[in-house]
């Protein structure tokens, strides 16, 4: 191998250490933020449980409660269902995640002299943001 090939493999080794090195780090940060947040709503819920009026003897007698479910990260709306069409293809999108939810092509057939359909039984849209 040559000079100019050695110091090319050099500095893309040492550009990948580096990378590492500072996603790593990075990766680090992100957990200890999470532990924050997670330990802020485990204090604000003390807060909330502390705040409440004191209840009568007779209707503080154990129940059983349903488990609270937590917050998601997303509120829950309807899926709608946008469409679009070319000379070539009519293509579904979805609010949900962002993206397509069926993609027909008009110019190949499937079985039985069908259009094919991409992700028609799919649960995820196609290219959609997901957690």
């Amino acid at each position: 191998m040559d000079r100019k090939g050695i110091i090319a493999v050099a500095l893309s080794l040492v550009t990948l250490v580096a990378w590492m090195y500072y996603n790593s780090i990075e990766m680090k940060k992100g957990a200890e933020q999470r532990a924050r947040v997670q330990a802020a709503a485990v204090e604000a819920a003390a807060l909330i449980k502390a705040a409440e009026p004191a209840a009568p003897a007779a209707a503080q007698a154990p129940t059983a409660q349903a488990p609270v479910a937590a917050p998601s990260a997303e509120p829950a709306a309807p899926e709608k269902l946008e469409s679009l069409g070319s000379a070539s293809a009519d293509y579904t999108f979805s609010n949900l995640g962002g993206g397509i939810a069926k993609a027909t092509l008009k110019s190949h057939e499937a079985e039985r002299g069908t259009k094919m359909t991409l992700n028609e039984f799919g649960s995820v849209p196609i290219g959609a943001v997901t957690e």
